[in-house]
């Protein structure tokens, strides 16, 4: 049959106390997360304060774009009868004013699909 022995003690009772270095560490942890709390509260308050400034400056936003909005609208409609609707118009010297620019593109730019005998004949007279 088998003997069974006392059991042993441990040399510690309770909880075992960590080393000096793991203490120090863990009572800094302890002191921070105070720290940490005090300011999650402060930065809550905070939060709270920039949501009700930030209610207020939005709606007087939306309150100023209806303003201008409807001070655009009135422009537009004091204006409608005087602009002329037609494309040709648009590019015409008349529609400029005393902008300076007479309708004509420099003699270098060139429109889409002009050919110019600038271009090196290389060029034009090769084929795909």
């Amino acid at each position: 049959m088998e003997v069974l022995s006392p059991p042993t003690r441990s040399r510690t009772r309770g909880r075992r106390r960590p080393p000096c270095y793991l203490r120090s560490f863990l009572s800094h942890l302890r002191s921070e997360t105070e720290l940490n709390k005090g300011e999650m509260i402060r930065n809550e308050n905070d939060t709270v304060q920039q949501a009700n400034t930030y209610s207020v400056a939005h709606k007087q936003s939306r309150e100023n774009a209806t303003t201008v909005d409807n001070g655009l609208q009135s422009y537009k409609a004091s204006n409608e009868p005087h602009n002329a609707r037609d494309s040709s118009s648009l590019a015409s010297p008349r529609s400029l004013g005393n902008s300076g620019w007479d309708g004509k593109l420099h003699p270098l730019v060139r429109r889409h699909g002009a050919t110019s005998s600038a271009t090196p004949s290389s060029l034009s007279s090769s084929s795909y």
